[in-house]
């Protein structure tokens, strides 16, 4: 098969309905089938989400029938969703559930318009958005507010620092902390070269300290700014906690935690609020929960 084929996951049907079985053909969508679209705009959610973290954002719909709700959006006659194309260096395993993206026809429907992809960054975008949805959920759970700023691009004097995902801001207990972004990395390369700076992370980091430094945070109207950084272990997160020691030292607004590469694993996690309930590691400060948004003792 070849590079961005789309597969069809155990208990999925395919786009196309079995002939002589009913079908659903959807002319208008309701308002929840506009929310499913909205949640998976990605000028403004998530562009891939498996189907149970989808229904994780309707806590009250019968698990089943959204499923096949998510189906009927997909069918050929309504192609309002689409499956994620997976490239080829990410296996195909038959017991996942299948990850959604928003089709040219739902983006219709909301007025947006869909960036090109590469097919070989979903595995990174797919993290990203489930690191993304797992702070939400956290929030929801906990009384926490989240709110988004717009997509920025913040413009320094030898550069623009452009970080993973959109700028968020959670509230709890009279406390706000700002996070201009979040840098999802996959170990997709090495962490150190014979040029301390020349690598991709190194530079990030060298951009976050300036943005840190200059307080640039004052600018988008906040007085403080937190740094999350995700990995997918934790040997590669103590290497890079050691790159930021040797880089900066003791450093109390990078916040550092490990999860899976859940697009090469045989099964996606249950939707959770983890990366907001679990504390992060910091390089020699002790580790911070954003859930309170305090130091753990």
């Amino acid at each position: 098969m070849r590079q961005g084929t789309t597969f069809t996951p155990r208990g999925r049907h395919s786009a196309t309905p079995p002939i002589g079985a009913k079908v659903t053909t959807i002319h208008h969508p309701s308002d929840r089938d506009k929310h499913i679209l909205k949640i998976l705009d990605p000028n403004d959610g998530h562009r891939f989400l498996p189907s149970h973290w989808l229904h994780a954002h309707f806590p009250n719909a019968h698990p089943n029938r959204f499923v096949r709700r998510l189906g009927h959006l997909r069918e050929d006659q309504n192609a309002f969703l689409k499956w994620a194309g997976f490239p080829l260096n990410i296996p195909l395993v038959n017991t996942r559930h299948g990850v959604y993206e928003l089709a040219p026809k739902g983006a219709k429907v909301l007025g947006v318009a869909v960036p090109k992809f590469r097919p070989q960054e979903l595995a990174h975008e797919l993290l990203n958005c489930l690191v993304d949805c797992s702070i939400k959920f956290g929030a929801r759970a906990n009384g926490v507010d989240y709110l988004t700023n717009d997509p920025l691009s913040i413009k320094l004097g030898d550069g623009h620092l452009i970080p993973d995902g959109r700028p968020f801001v959670l509230a709890s207990g009279g406390k706000t902390v700002f996070f201009p972004g979040k840098e999802i990395d996959r170990a997709t390369e090495a962490l150190t070269s014979n040029k301390l700076k020349t690598t991709a992370i190194a530079r990030k980091i060298e951009l976050y300290t300036g943005f840190m430094q200059q307080r640039l945070y004052r600018g988008y109207g906040f007085a403080n700014a937190l740094i999350p950084l995700v990995t997918i272990s934790e040997s590669r997160m103590r290497a890079m906690m050691r790159l930021v020691e040797v880089m900066i030292g003791p450093c109390p607004w990078l916040l550092f935690k490990h999860t899976q590469d859940w697009a090469h694993e045989a099964h996606f996690p249950k939707p959770n609020g983890d990366m907001l309930t679990e504390p992060w590691l910091r390089v020699g400060h002790p580790p911070f929960s954003i859930l309170t948004l305090s130091e753990k003792g």
